[in-house]
């Protein structure tokens, strides 16, 4: 039995009034304009940013609505330009302090 795979793409919708191409992946859009390829998701870490392959905002744009996190592998971005961590990494780490203090490890 073979199982079938949903292909995750971006859905043109228009074109807005500066000329950048409007795509849509499950709510979130992205303004591509030649190369650059802008993430507009409000509260994400890379809102504003731009990719150079629009089809790299799918995962990107999977993780955060569906966990409020980015990919592990672009976790490292943020740190190396001193952002703000995502609130899923941030409650991690607080649960494991919470976890240390009652278990008497801290002072």
């Amino acid at each position: 039995m073979t199982q079938a795979f949903k292909t995750k793409v971006l859905k043109v919708i228009g074109i807005d009034t500066d000329g950048w191409l409007i795509s849509q992946y499950r709510g979130v859009r992205v303004l591509s304009l030649g190369i650059q390829h802008v993430l507009d998701l409000p509260g994400h870490p890379f809102d504003g940013m731009s990719l150079g392959n629009a089809r790299a905002w799918i995962r990107v744009i999977d993780t955060w609505l569906d966990s409020r996190d980015i990919p592990l592998a672009l976790q490292g971005c943020l740190q190396r330009a001193g952002a703000t961590m995502p609130a899923a990494i941030a409650a991690q780490e607080g649960e494991a302090r919470e976890q240390t203090r009652h278990s008497g490890a801290e002072r």
